[in-house]
């Protein structure tokens, strides 16, 4: 993010990532589970896996996943805890603290990334909403009721919720089980559902557009509904469910899994950030995430998504349970029908090649800088007016932000003052955000 990353443009940050050194054992293929290595994360004593060819040319394609053996661990992988689930948890109030040592179940470490980001995710300090929490979700949940089951069958479980977008997300069971994913948004300024209605629209008139849509994109399952409810104005919109991963997901599991070492260049030479084999499987999904980029600007006719982050792109699988930390990452990324699928659509708008302002939520983590930068005036004072910017040099930016998270597992934070800083995860998922002096630039110095 240092090294003009947000020069490239998207098509070629596409062809970067189809062309980068693959890493993976040919000869290997008949072992069904990792081997964990005897180490302990702080302190490497195991040599580090060696890649098969010290040379290895660039694979344009990478190889199919019946092609590649079984990745093993770069450390031991963590004590698996299924003694909590995500609704067991508020998730506004319980954020799993930064000195807990003990191992995070997959649910509670899911929760502390999306906290950091969600806390950070409005538009602007001027758009945050004070209003109690509670009264919040409780509104959100009766309209939920009167709105969505009013002319349907089912149960609705609640899934997530953003205190300050009040934004809430269900899943809609019926008899046949899981059938619909709904986002419910209480007097949103933003039209966070004004693309989902136009994708709705377009795929309505026309069969190709929609096979053409859904190979990339989720689609909603209804026409978006926008009502008006006891003073307030809710906006729905109801997706179809899907089982599924998204980058977010499948990097904690790695993470916990023994796949990732976010503290790397704290150990001897030669410690890697990720295992053999995880960085080359991950390019090939990031590659299709920014296909779609390219497919949603559809020659500057289409749509741009300011909030590109690792939460708004899933792979999705036939795994009933793909959370629980017993099922390895791997088996959702190499499934033969595996798709990845862009999702949340509330901070997509109209392509222009510059804008100056965006009044969209975006995750400040992942947003470009020069995006919604004030003028200067020659004094150094902030002046009203915005600065215009490069849409697409920002997109490129988002997904260099994404790519750092989900191979490195570090995230670009801000302190009190507003200067920037990198956090990174736990090793193994053990405890909260450790601040360990890693850089981008750090990528420049080691054979990551």
């Amino acid at each position: 993010l240092q090294m003009n990353l947000n020069l490239v443009p998207l098509n070629l940050l596409y062809f970067s990532t189809m062309t980068t050194t693959v890493e993976y054992n040919k000869s290997d293929k008949t072992n069904p589970r990792p081997e964990g290595l005897n180490n302990n994360v702080n302190n490497m004593e195991s040599k580090p896996i060696p890649l098969n060819d010290p040379n290895p040319t660039p694979t344009p394609i990478p190889p199919s996943p019946s092609d590649l053996s079984s990745p093993k661990p770069i450390c031991t992988p963590a004590a698996s805890d299924s003694s909590s689930t995500a609704n067991d948890i508020d998730p506004n109030t319980d954020t799993p603290n930064d000195n807990d040592d003990n191992t995070l179940s997959e649910d509670k470490a899911k929760l502390l990334i999306r906290n950091t980001w969600s806390s950070i995710s409005t538009p602007d300090d001027d758009t945050k909403i004070n209003d109690d929490p509670q009264q919040v979700r409780g509104r959100v949940h009766n309209a939920a009721d009167q709105i969505i089951l009013q002319n349907r069958d089912g149960l609705l479980k609640t899934v997530c919720g953003n205190f300050n977008k009040k934004t809430y997300c269900y899943k809609m069971i019926t008899e046949e089980g899981v059938k619909y994913f709904v986002k419910i948004f209480e007097d949103s300024r933003m039209s966070p559902t004004k693309v989902a209605k136009e994708l709705w629209r377009k795929s309505t008139k026309s069969v190709t557009d929609k096979e053409d849509l859904e190979k990339y994109i989720l689609l909603p399952a209804f026409k978006p509904q926008k009502t008006r409810l006891d003073a307030h104005t809710y906006e729905v919109v109801i997706y179809p469910y899907l089982k599924h991963l998204n980058l977010e997901d499948l990097t904690l599991k790695a993470l916990r899994q023994g796949y990732i070492n976010p503290e790397y260049h704290k150990g001897r030479d030669g410690t890697k950030p990720h295992a053999p084999g995880y960085k080359m499987r991950m390019l090939k999904r990031f590659a299709q995430c920014v296909t779609i980029a390219i497919k949603l600007k559809n020659d500057e006719n289409g749509y741009v998504d300011m909030d590109i982050s690792p939460d708004n792109f899933i792979i999705t699988t036939d795994i009933d349970d793909p959370e629980n930390n017993n099922i390895r990452w791997d088996k959702i990324t190499d499934a033969d029908d595996a798709k990845c699928i862009k999702i949340d659509h509330e901070s997509m708008i109209k392509w222009q090649k510059k804008f100056s302002h965006v009044d969209k939520p975006m995750k400040k983590p992942f947003m470009a800088p020069e995006v919604n930068d004030k003028k200067q005036d020659d004094g150094g004072n902030e002046l009203d007016e915005y600065e215009e910017f490069d849409v697409e040099k920002a997109n490129v930016y988002q997904f260099g932000a994404t790519f750092i998270y989900v191979l490195y597992g570090q995230l670009k934070d801000y302190d009190e003052d507003g200067d920037e800083y990198w956090k990174s995860l736990p090793s193994q998922g053990r405890g909260g955000w450790k601040k360990i002096d890693w850089t981008p630039k750090i990528m420049c110095h080691q054979n990551d």
